[in-house]
């Protein structure tokens, strides 16, 4: 069985998309009118900034988009490349973009067993568009090819009505419910609540039918802080594909530049207890990786796969025997002094950060009073 070493999340920075979700944080976050598809390397470049002698052994890179993934036609060049390398990929897409499942579907059966297709379901949207059949078709397309799929319903309150709908047609085309997901609402991003009118108990209860232990493991740690060590920035990186930009992880400060000399080691530098965000909202994959090892999580084949009405899985056995594993089995844990080490060398950034912000107001402060003066 492959050793899981490090976790890669592949942000394209690209904004496209084909549906228009009304719950989507483009509409809060993104100019949706960028349509740059482009990126700062080739993929065979992008290999070898990333190969396993780098990164010190088999990895999960995780590819997903500020729009739709698969719009960009060179992701999947990307993606080929990291899995002959011999890590394991994820896909997040909206399973609607044919010609890239048709693509995919070309692939050798030997890669596609260590990629995973994450099919988010917005339900509502595709069945506005007329396009369930599209999203189904991929679907069933992919996983007969020999690759693992999860399909992931997005819930909001305007679906409610439709929930036993949805449970039949999933049941009828892939076997099992969908796992659920937690919603957050992108437009408070200082505290990223969950995006419903619903109380947290009533949530629960509603979505709870499903019977998903995603949706159980990510409400239970929901808006709530994350303070124990965190390992970001060594286990668990993210890299920005259009800029070119490696972080510890979304709000982390930056690594070295990953392209600029490809032979040199990269600089690991973990997070520690003092993580930027409100709550961990992906802890459905960084915690259950064991990017914290005190945290208690079920394992990430847990909170993805299904077992299908006819016996059958969503992950294939090369997936699943990945999936299922820690970091802390492949990695060395700090000591208590390297630990502390990490913590002042992250509170002297943060303070650092803050000090020039500091002195970027006082200047534009400063500024106009100083004109003022010389009239």
């Amino acid at each position: 069985m492959e050793k899981i070493r490090r976790f890669i999340c592949v942000i394209t920075q690209t904004n496209p998309c084909n549906l228009k979700c009304g719950y989507c944080f483009l509409q809060h976050q993104i100019p949706t009118k960028d349509n740059v598809l482009d990126f700062k390397v080739d993929a065979k470049t992008f290999r070898r900034a990333f190969s396993r002698e780098r990164l010190g052994g088999t990895c999960m890179f995780n590819f997903t988009a500020n729009g739709e993934t698969l719009i960009p036609p060179k992701l999947l060049d990307f993606v080929r490349e990291v899995l002959e390398e011999g890590h394991f990929c994820e896909i997040v897409t909206n399973a609607t973009v044919t010609k890239a499942f048709e693509k995919l579907a070309t692939f050798p059966e030997s890669l596609l067993s260590h990629l995973m297709l994450k099919c988010s379901f917005h339900y509502l949207e595709l069945k506005k568009r007329g396009l369930l059949e599209s999203f189904f078709a991929n679907v069933h397309r992919v996983r007969n090819a020999g690759a693992s799929i999860t399909v992931e319903l997005m819930p909001h309150d305007e679906i409610i009505p439709l929930i036993g709908e949805i449970q039949d047609r999933c049941i009828r085309e892939v076997g099992a419910f969908p796992h659920v997901t937690v919603a957050r609402d992108a437009s408070q991003p200082k505290t990223l609540p969950r995006l419903s009118c619903l109380s947290t108990d009533e949530y629960r209860r509603v979505w709870g039918v499903f019977d998903s232990k995603l949706f159980e493991y990510k409400l239970s740690v929901f808006e709530k802080p994350q303070r124990d060590f965190c390992y970001a920035g060594d286990w668990m990186m993210v890299m920005r594909l259009r800029t070119g930009l490696l972080s510890q992880c979304y709000r982390g400060y930056r690594i070295l530049d990953p392209f600029r000399d490809i032979d040199s080691p990269l600089d690991f530098k973990p997070i520690g207890n003092l993580c930027p965000e409100p709550h961990c909202f992906n802890a459905h994959a960084w915690l259950t990786f064991g990017c914290c090892p005190t945290a208690d999580a079920p394992y990430y084949d847990e909170v993805r796969n299904r077992v299908c009405v006819d016996g059958t899985e969503w992950l294939t056995p090369e997936c699943k025997a990945f999936f299922h594993q820690k970091f802390r089995e492949n990695n060395d844990e700090y000591g208590f002094l390297k630990k502390t080490v990490v913590n002042a060398e992250m509170s002297l950034r943060k303070f650092s950060n803050q000090h020039r912000t500091i002195q970027r107001i006082v200047r534009t402060i400063r500024h106009p009073l100083t004109n003022i003066r010389a009239k």
